[in-house]
């Protein structure tokens, strides 16, 4: 590698395509390494026999295992998409998992004074239930705007 190769981001005389250009490569490279352990395992998993069955799985796994690589998310956009990316969401999403794994504790000590298999007061209930409902509510508005 010459000097303009090893030169890092923060080398000025580097443009900003030069680095681009080398992210892109490195990445690359990268999945190209994922690709190769990939067949590895599935020489490992299906060996060649006399058949050409096991070749054909291989193959396929593989143009499929390329496409999944070669897929680009798009930019999520409008109203919905900056609710969810926003600063005020993130924090109602982590105060309700900070708070459920809170909420574990008595859960699971009610849990384990009453006996396994009995049920457990309404109130656990409903706020098992509420954490439930809003971590499913989560799930499907970020999956809506992708």
């Amino acid at each position: 590698h010459s000097a303009a190769d090893m030169a890092g981001p923060d080398d000025e005389s580097q443009s900003s395509p030069d680095i681009v250009i080398q992210e892109t490569e490195r990445q690359f490279w990268e999945q190209e390494e994922l690709v190769v352990e990939v067949t590895e395992r599935l020489h490992d998993i299906c060996p060649k026999g006399g058949g050409g069955s096991d070749h054909w799985v291989e193959v396929q796994v593989l143009r499929a295992f390329r496409w999944w690589l070669q897929l680009e998310v798009p930019e999520p956009q409008g109203f919905l998409a900056r609710c969810i990316q926003s600063t005020l969401w993130n924090f109602l999403a982590s105060f309700f998992i900070a708070a459920n794994a809170v909420f574990m504790i008595p859960s699971a000590d009610a849990q384990m004074r009453l006996g396994v298999g009995s049920d457990v007061p309404l109130e656990y209930r409903v706020l098992e239930a509420s954490f439930v409902a809003f971590f499913v509510a989560e799930l499907c508005l970020r999956l809506l705007v992708h």
